[in-house]
């Protein structure tokens, strides 16, 4: 067999049977994850499926490759926002159902991934899929999709220190740092989350915090400890950025722990004091750097349609 066709079946075997291929199953049942013993407080709505920016269908996009011949986007925001409309999309409600999810087969059972990304990329990006995606025009993304489906009395709200913005009907937007009473809140409602993390260094001389990158994620559930009150939380979270092993039965997700930072006497501007440490497959302690949470983006197509046991 030729090296180079060699090399493509192996990367195929590797990477592109354990994530998502160019068009996927949209539905599948789920075994719920079991909870874990010390905590007072658990939601786990982790689904067996997701949406990965890196699949080699999006290869064209790739900015950064890998020894093996992996490669990688930037694209984690579209990605998460693909992700929480299609958990949207394919909850139990019918009414749901009438979403416009870019991607999707005309019978609704499937979704190309790759299409779905490159849309919301260019959609929800400031310059397309090359640009950048900063939180309001993610945020009025959304908006404008639900509005587009016909959802007038949707939720988009965005959390975050971002200054000033002309209100805009059908986007609520809280212009402070995002709270772990926030996430909460938001998971036992059951609105789909989006969090947003800030990898930050700092800076002796000039005595602040220094952004040096960003990454977001979709919040699946969330865990407390009794003597964590309100200082720490564990986050259940699905990485746009991971190659997870799906089945398509089992839920899939990665742990995050957040940390209310009291101790700092110089707060990271704009951001939270809220300090983010992941474990295996989330790449959150970079060498000399802090993550901090820095905004969310909480999204429901038709809040009247929340299932019975989602309100609190």
């Amino acid at each position: 067999m030729n090296s180079w066709v060699l090399v493509i079946v192996i990367f195929l075997l590797q990477f592109g049977s354990s994530a998502n291929s160019a068009v996927l199953p949209l539905f599948s049942p789920e075994v719920p994850a079991t909870r874990p013993d010390d905590l007072v407080e658990w939601i786990n709505r982790a689904s067996s499926f997701y949406v990965w920016q890196n699949d080699p269908s999006l290869s064209d996009l790739f900015v950064r490759y890998s020894s093996d011949g992996s490669g990688a986007t930037d694209l984690c925001v579209p990605s998460a926002i693909g992700n929480a409309l299609l958990r949207e999309y394919s909850r139990v409600d019918p009414q749901a159902r009438s979403l416009r999810v870019p991607g999707l087969t005309p019978d609704g059972a499937s979704v190309d991934t790759s299409a779905l990304i490159r849309e919301l990329g260019t959609r929800c990006g400031d310059g397309g899929l090359r640009g950048t995606f900063e939180p309001w025009g993610s945020a009025m993304c959304i908006r404008q999709i639900f509005r587009e489906s016909g959802y007038f009395e949707s939720t988009v709200r965005l959390i975050r220190s971002y200054g000033e913005r002309v209100p805009v009907p059908g986007l609520e937007y809280l212009n402070r740092a995002p709270t772990l009473q926030d996430l909460a809140r938001a998971i036992r409602e059951g609105y789909q989350v989006i969090a947003s993390f800030a990898h930050m260094k700092w800076n002796i001389r000039e005595a602040r915090w220094v952004k040096t990158s960003g990454h977001s994620v979709n919040v699946v559930g969330f865990g407390r400890k009794s003597d964590w009150a309100n200082s720490s939380m564990i986050l259940y979270v699905q990485n746009p950025t991971n190659v997870y092993k799906t089945d398509f039965i089992h839920p899939i997700f990665d742990e995050i722990t957040l940390k209310v930072r009291d101790d700092l006497t110089i707060l990271p501007a704009a951001y939270s004091n809220i300090e983010a440490k992941g474990g295996g497959r989330i790449k959150l302690n970079y060498p000399g750097k802090t993550t901090f949470l820095s905004g969310l983006i909480l999204l429901n197509a038709n809040p009247s349609s929340l299932q019975e046991d989602q309100l609190h």
